[in-house]
């Protein structure tokens, strides 16, 4: 499955790379020029220009042009005189995932399999976006199954504080991000359903065993849709050793105890993944409202909204 999970912080599918003639703006200089983009494109009706500059936290100034551009495009077509949050996220949407390649309903031409296939993007997008909602220093802004030339599913999140330094915390937290989509799938596949229960009573009781742990790790590691997502964690756990944070032994350590949490988080939230999935399924996006409802959790709120 071709399912890519994206850390608004880290990259955004090369949009970040800058160059000299395109400096990095100030937050004050973003929230300046995305006001005078919008100047003749009505009001904003449920987004502020203060939410958006941090939106907007890793970008160039043409880069913001080029979004910008795009959501007056779309909020013309759809809603005149007005600009919403959703046509920001559609534009993301779009610039992050590449243009749209097809429907799910053309894709439903091979019933059964296009069926499969859009329920296990469902569920493994479920998986990331409900591990993003736990994850104290983000903001899930939307979730989505559109099926886009560089992927079938996207979690698009932005962090609550503006810093450019990650704690320690903050860092599992986005491997257990990164993981939590394949996770899912693990959990939700029925062949491997009475082995998950199994291995979730013994975490749970803290008595799994080193051996299935890690040979349950192991089978996320081969699992084709989730190169991706553990081509990340990979890259987050070597430049902590790059940076001798940790050892490559400490590492392996990390990874299984992240990897055991990972699973008791999808366990023990199956009833919010599934309905997040249904929302995906039935809609192909989620919204960041919506997300946090089903999680029976408040949103948190940016360091510049307190």
């Amino acid at each position: 499955m071709k399912c890519r999970y994206i850390f608004f912080f880290l990259f955004l599918i090369g949009l970040q790379i800058q160059s000299s003639d395109n400096p990095m703006l100030s937050f004050h200089q973003k929230r300046t020029l995305i006001s005078d983009q919008l100047a003749d494109s009505g009001q904003l009706a449920d987004c502020n220009l203060d939410f958006l500059a941090r939106v907007f936290r890793s970008w160039n100034e043409q880069e913001i042009k080029q979004c910008v551009g795009l959501v007056k495009k779309i909020a013309q077509q759809n809603n005149p005189g007005f600009v919403m949050m959703r046509n920001f996220e559609v534009a993301i949407h779009e610039l992050a995932g590449g243009s749209e390649v097809g429907s799910w309903h053309l894709f439903n031409i091979f019933k059964t399999v296009g069926q499969k296939y859009r329920h296990e993007s469902a569920i493994h997008e479920a998986g990331h976006i409900l591990a993003g909602a736990k994850n104290p220093f983000v903001i899930v802004l939307f979730g989505s199954i559109a099926l886009r030339k560089n992927s079938a599913g996207l979690q698009f999140d932005i962090p609550v504080e503006d810093s450019p330094y990650s704690s320690f915390k903050e860092t599992e937290m986005r491997i257990v991000q990164c993981m939590a989509g394949p996770v899912a799938e693990q959990v939700f596949n029925i062949e491997d359903s009475s082995f998950f229960s199994r291995l979730y009573q013994q975490l749970s009781l803290k008595s799994a065993s080193k051996h299935d742990v890690e040979l349950s790790l192991d089978e996320l590691l081969n699992r084709s849709s989730a190169k991706l997502d553990m081509d990340q964690v990979r890259n987050i756990l070597m430049s902590l050793v790059a940076q001798n944070v940790l050892s490559e032994e400490k590492v392996l350590q990390l990874l299984a105890e992240l990897y055991s949490y990972t699973v008791k988080l999808v366990q023990d939230h199956k009833e919010e993944i599934k309905a997040l999935a249904v929302e995906l399924e039935q809609n192909t996006y989620v919204s960041s409202d919506k997300i946090y409802e089903i999680c029976k959790l408040s949103r948190p709120k940016l360091d510049v909204e307190r």
